[in-house]
């Protein structure tokens, strides 16, 4: 197993023996003189096998010393388990460790010590006053999980536990479960193989139940389609008698002689006056109303003069009078374009001032009923002496047209 998988798998085994070494009473787990309880006086032996290590770094320098090396390597041939050499002295060295401290009755199989030669001692029950202070790490080989730690107190590695591979027996079910899944698979795959022979059976039934249907259908919508021709024939020679009378009726008021209509527009909107380029002015709000004539002047020309009063609602209340001449150009059936001057304050001569305006509008109704008409007008107001620094007016209202 790689360096990085036994550091992985350290942190859950660890975790789950103090778990449950800690939720069970301090016992002994071999028959009584086989195994001897030590405290922090002589866990370590006399002399001890190195300094202390109270933190992951000091671990880290004393296990990358050589001489630590070597005296690893001969207590792991001790213990028989120098097969685990190599592993266990990168793991030391790269401190790959995880805190793990060990509660009193914890019974470890053997820990090194240095004299009179580097060796093992064991086993031996932590009778200490509280939990060990350790670092832990867990090797699997596939055939045996060995679960070590290192005393904070004195580096010495030991041995806690030993016991059949955790990752053997993972593997092994896994490889039971990818059989069973492959027996399972086989099953499904016969059942499959069947589901398609009677899907194919169903299939070639279907498909001459369906050639006898379409057969059927075909000389249905032949007729159907013969008699659908004959209804379009007729209907075709009905449609096009009934556009021949429109284009004729059309033609015919097209020929006739427009007369004079008459209109009224009541009108909502804001208008904006400046009486000099330096002065700032405001938008006040505004209504009114316009009446005048429509005066056709060809097909789609129209001459519309009309005399027009509004008044702004403001605290001023100001109400202005004006005369105004529009010509307007008709789009299609129902839109409508329009230009023309004004003469605003038209009744005040001291006040009067000129003007142009633009206007768009729809039709909201059937032409020669009484039609109604959406209007948008924009003015554009001059001072007295020409210069455009009068004003602006945007309004919309509904026109109502009479004949």
């Amino acid at each position: 197993m790689s360096t990085r998988a036994a550091a992985a798998a350290a942190v859950l085994v660890l975790a789950a023996c103090s778990a449950a070494q800690a939720g069970q009473a301090p016992a002994p787990t071999a028959p009584a003189g086989t195994t001897r309880d030590v405290s922090s006086r002589d866990l370590c032996g006399t002399p001890a096998f190195a300094a202390p290590v109270p933190s992951v770094e000091r671990l880290r320098a004393i296990m990358a010393r050589p001489a630590m090396r070597r005296d690893i390597a001969a207590v792991l041939t001790a213990a028989g388990l120098d097969s685990l050499n190599a592993e266990t002295r990168q793991i030391l060295a790269d401190s790959l460790v995880v805190e793990a401290p060990q509660p009193v009755g914890t019974r470890i199989e053997w820990i090194a010590r240095r004299q009179p030669h580097p060796g093992i001692d064991g086993p031996l029950r932590w009778a200490g006053p509280g939990p060990l202070a350790a670092f832990g790490f867990v090797i699997d080989d596939l055939s045996s999980t060995y679960t070590f730690i290192v005393p904070k107190r004195c580096a010495a590695l030991a041995l806690v536990t030993r016991e059949p591979s955790l990752e053997a027996a993972r593997r092994a079910e896994i490889a039971r479960a990818a059989d069973a899944a492959r027996r399972a698979e086989g099953a499904v795959q016969e059942r499959l193989r069947a589901a398609e022979r009677e899907r194919v059976e169903l299939k070639a039934r279907r498909d001459e139940e369906l050639r006898q249907t379409k057969a059927r259908m075909a000389v249905e919508a032949a007729q159907a389609a013969e008699e659908r021709a004959r209804d379009a024939v007729q209907q075709r020679a009905k449609n096009l008698e009934l556009v021949a009378q429109a284009l004729a009726a059309d033609a015919a008021a097209a020929e006739a002689p427009r007369g004079v209509g008459v209109f009224v527009a009541p009108l909502a909107g804001a208008v904006r006056r400046r009486l000099a380029p330096t002065r700032d002015a405001s938008w006040v709000a505004v209504v009114g109303a316009r009446g005048g004539v429509s005066v056709p002047v060809g097909r789609r020309w129209t001459v519309r003069p009309a005399l027009g009063v509004d008044s702004e609602l403001g605290t001023s209340g100001y109400t202005r009078l004006s005369v105004e001449t529009e010509v307007r150009l008709t789009l299609g059936a129902s839109i409508t374009v329009g230009a023309g001057v004004s003469l605003e304050d038209a009744a005040r001569g001291d006040r009067a001032r000129a003007g142009w305006l633009g206007t768009v509008g729809t039709s909201l109704g059937s032409p020669g009923r009484l039609p109604l008409g959406l209007l948008f007008e924009a003015r554009r107001l001059f001072d007295r002496s020409g210069a455009k620094v009068g004003g602006y007016r945007l309004v919309t209202g509904i026109e109502l047209r009479f004949r």
